[in-house]
């Protein structure tokens, strides 16, 4: 999907994906797995030792630098403070980063949330996603990146 939304503007650019985790699960905004990587992040920054390798899994995210001049957010919708407070954290702090070092954040997002409400609650809609909008959400996705650089767009 992201190879054909950046096909036609972006063609012969260099184009960095990270992922909020590095971990290749088929359903990784599962509830079940982010309670994991929830209790994860609260020990992430103390000296015990996280489930997960801190090295392979997580990025610093004081220190993350983006290299590029945008970064698309497409974690998705599940995170919620209340109920995954370290992620969020995590999350949050990644996106203040990115936003104070003057880059272009960009995302996908429901259009009844409004994009100031996903800011604030970091609710961006991950292409991939299953269920009834997941051709919307790819829809928006590559007319996102119809334009240099790409924009933030609502899907219904």
């Amino acid at each position: 999907m992201f190879k054909q939304a950046l096909s036609k503007n972006y063609e012969g650019k260099l184009v960095e994906i990270k992922n909020l985790f590095n971990l290749n699960e088929k359903n990784i905004d599962a509830s079940q797995l982010l309670m994991k990587f929830n209790s994860d992040l609260e020990t992430y920054n103390s000296s015990q030792n996280t489930e997960f390798d801190r090295e392979i899994m997580y990025f610093d995210a004081q220190t993350f630098i983006p290299s590029g001049k945008f970064v698309f957010f497409a974690w998705g919708e599940k995170i919620n403070s209340k109920e995954f407070p370290y992620i969020d954290n995590y999350a949050r702090t990644i996106y203040q980063r990115v936003v104070q070092m003057g880059k272009n954040a960009v995302f996908v997002y429901k259009k009844e949330k409004t994009k100031n409400w996903c800011e604030e609650h970091l609710q961006f809609a991950a292409p991939l996603q299953m269920g009834k909008y997941k051709h919307a959400i790819s829809h928006s996705t590559k007319k996102a990146f119809e334009q240099i650089p790409p924009v933030c767009i609502a899907y219904e």
